[in-house]
């Protein structure tokens, strides 16, 4: 007998992860799963338990657990050693997508994530995917494909992933860059006779001329001939460039730095290589190039990165070092670890860190659950800047806590130094609030503009302006009107001037808000 298979995932907020590098949303309510049922029925799966955030996939440019649904049906939930061929068992799918989600959700965001799905005694056909999502599925296979060529780790398996890929080529790079190493070993190997042979005999200028990719003794060398300036080395310059963190205190002055997401890996890599080499007494240059291979999801070769600069003092690399080991990622996950190594950076100002901390206390993770201990974090960490945490003391003071007593003002107070800060969230949240009444609370300001400003965050501040729109609290009709001319004069809105979401508005914002963002 046939089955209805019921999918819900998510409603897009723009909210940002740990990394500044997904997009968090609000699930539709959750359920209590069923047990498998005999003869015909419905089978529901809930992208997260309750009003839990779910995520948002940058990659596929699908909700994260839509993403890894595509995945498993295309053939990754398969266990390993079963055959390629032939029906998916449905409690396979059900295995990989909890565990895919909660691992991405944690990697990328920091945040639990726990999919709730009905048990079912049926098997679903692996099939070609429709129009509607080919592209998406042809994505999950090109990372199924990847990810088997990358746990062989032998070149073959990386050279038959790059002549095979086709269009959808998703890893080409990362697989060049493991291939690339490979052949740096040898060039490595050929460094140290160079040095051995040139370096003995004082001949550094020599060896600096003959100098290839691999460059391993070049500050020694420079440093006999006089030459320690690293602020001048191009090599530095081409690592801060590619490479450097907009939060990290160690920055080099002048320098913008890279938000995580558009990190190219490959180039960074090859470019903080050359760097630690030069000057490996700068912890910064070591953090970048874990920052390269986080990116590259090299974590093995992120994690020795991160424990170098960390040894040196780095709290920003003890931070990437304790989400390394909170997830799993290139070595078994220690909890305990990343609790000390959070706390260890948070203790030396890093305000990300402190926000994990209050985060490991709130969900019990390498501690015990502790709330009045995390919300003293979080207030530390509001206290140092970071946004997501002033985000979460809102209900606190909306409520009242244990150490918080109720506030209203200083709640909402907080809503608008999280948008200063530059949160879209927190802006579109005081759209919404100014529009149900509470204008007195933020003087100097209306609705408009508070959507306008997240809309210069791009399509982060797109995607909470839309999701305003399935929340308890909504924008009035005159709001969203008054939205929708702004778009329209800006020639990115043609549609109907009626106050709702429709379908073109919505996607008139994103492409509204990517303009407005290049523009400041």
């Amino acid at each position: 007998q046939r089955q209805l298979i019921v999918m819900i995932d998510a409603c897009f907020t723009g909210e940002t992860g740990r990394k500044g590098e997904s997009l968090l949303a609000v699930s539709a309510p959750g359920f209590t799963p069923a047990k498998p049922r005999t003869g015909g029925g419905i089978v529901k799966l809930v992208a997260t338990s309750g009003t839990t955030p779910a995520n948002w996939d940058e990659t596929q440019k699908l909700g994260l657990f839509t993403s890894r649904f595509l995945m498993g049906a295309a053939g990754l939930a398969r266990p390993a050693g079963a055959p390629e061929t032939g029906p998916l068992a449905w409690s396979d799918l059900q295995r990989y997508l909890k565990g895919s989600v909660e691992a991405a959700a944690r990697r990328d965001s920091g945040r639990e994530q726990a999919p709730e799905i009905d048990l079912a005694a049926i098997a679903l056909p692996v099939a070609q995917p429709v129009p509607a999502v080919a592209r998406a599925v042809a994505s999950a296979r090109d990372e199924a494909n990847w990810q088997r060529a990358k746990a062989a780790g032998e070149r073959s398996a990386l050279e038959g992933y790059v002549a095979r890929c086709g269009e959808t080529c998703g890893y080409r790079e990362a697989a060049m860059a493991l291939l690339l190493d490979k052949r740096r070993s040898g060039e490595a190997a050929s460094d140290e006779q160079n040095w051995i042979r040139l370096g003995g005999s004082g001949r550094y200028e020599d060896y600096l001329k003959g100098c290839g990719t691999v460059c391993a003794y070049r500050s020694l060398a420079e440093g006999y001939l006089g030459r320690t300036d690293a602020s001048r080395d191009p090599r530095v310059q081409e690592c801060d460039e590619l490479a450097g963190d907009p939060a990290d205190p160690d920055r080099r002055e002048g320098v913008k730095g890279v938000k995580f997401a558009r990190i190219d890996a490959r180039a960074a890599i090859a470019a903080c290589k050359q760097a630690v080499e030069s000057q490996p007494q700068i912890r910064r240059l070591a953090y970048q190039l874990g920052r390269a291979h986080d990116k590259a999801e090299r974590y093995k070769d992120a994690l020795a990165a991160y424990d170098k600069a960390a040894d040196a003092g780095s709290a920003a690399a003890m931070n990437n070092l304790g989400a390394l080991y909170e997830n799993g990622q290139g070595s078994k996950v220690d909890l305990q670890k990343a609790f000390s190594l959070y706390e260890q950076a948070a203790g030396i100002g890093n305000a990300i860190a402190m926000s994990n901390v209050g985060r490991m206390l709130q969900y019990g993770r390498g501690r015990p659950r502790d709330e009045a201990a995390s919300l003293r974090w979080y207030q530390k960490a509001a206290e140092a800047g970071d946004a997501f945490s002033i985000a979460k003391l809102v209900p606190a003071y909306l409520e009242g806590r244990p150490g918080f007593p109720k506030n209203p003002q200083k709640g909402f107070d907080l809503f608008r130094q999280a948008a200063d800060k530059g949160d879209p969230i927190a802006m579109v949240s005081m759209a919404t609030l100014i529009d149900n009444g509470f204008g007195s609370f933020f003087p100097g300001t209306n609705s408009l503009q508070m959507l306008m400003k997240a809309l210069e965050k791009g399509e982060a501040g797109a995607a909470a302006i839309s999701a305003s729109d399935v929340s308890e609290q909504k924008l009035k009709p005159e709001t969203v009107r008054a939205l929708q001319r702004a778009a329209q004069k800006a020639d990115h809105y043609s549609g109907a001037i009626d106050g709702r979401f429709n379908p073109v508005f919505v996607r008139a914002l994103d492409v509204y808000a990517r303009s407005l963002e290049q523009e400041h």
